[in-house]
């Protein structure tokens, strides 16, 4: 047996070409890890991490985690090198069943453009957005779906996005009247 004296992380450090908060980065290792993360689970989190990178529109972002001893060799820093290289573009950009045909206010309104930055988790989140928003208006079935092709080197993204508003539907209430508050409840 060869032991070694478990050296406890207490800094967690990104360096490298990086691209995004760092903080967002830290809140990513802490919410799976904890304040203090164990050195067993570094690669663990690299994978994660890298996951984190890809759901933004780095595709081909590697991360790849090391101990450095601290001075006295009682604790460690572990730091993350990150290669987020450049994000994902827009090649080109697809809007089926626009509402009354109006693509541009669609793509605007999903923050899209043939050329600019693919971010899927935000494109997500915006969809949902505006899935809300339509419904909230009253097409109580709308769906917003998209479908991606990557280029062969993951630098460029081919999207379509496919919409459905649905019939509007309006509540109409008659016969004794139904309190304000109450309303919302239907």
């Amino acid at each position: 047996y060869d032991l070694v004296p478990r050296r406890s992380v207490k800094a967690v450090e990104f360096r490298g070409d990086v691209r995004v908060s760092p903080g967002e980065l830290r809140r990513e290792v802490t919410d799976r890890s904890g304040d203090s993360p164990p050195a067993a689970r570094a690669e663990e989190m690299a994978r994660a991490l890298e996951g984190f990178y890809h759901d933004r529109g780095f595709l081909r972002a590697s991360v790849n985690p090391r101990m450095e001893a601290a001075a006295g060799g009682r604790h460690s820093t572990l730091v993350f090198d990150v290669a987020a290289g450049e994000r994902t573009l827009v090649s080109t950009l697809e809007v089926q069943g626009a509402p009354d045909g109006l693509v541009a206010p669609v793509q605007q309104r999903l923050g899209l453009r043939e050329g600019g930055p693919f971010d899927p988790g935000d494109l997500r989140s915006r969809i949902a957005r505006y899935t809300d928003d339509l419904r909230a208006r009253g097409y109580v079935e709308a769906r917003v779906e998209f479908d991606i092709a990557y280029s062969a080197d993951r630098s460029t993204a081919d999207l379509v996005v496919r919409m459905s508003r649905g019939p509007r539907v309006r509540l109409v209430f008659r016969g004794d009247p139904l309190p304000e508050s109450r309303r919302d409840e239907a």
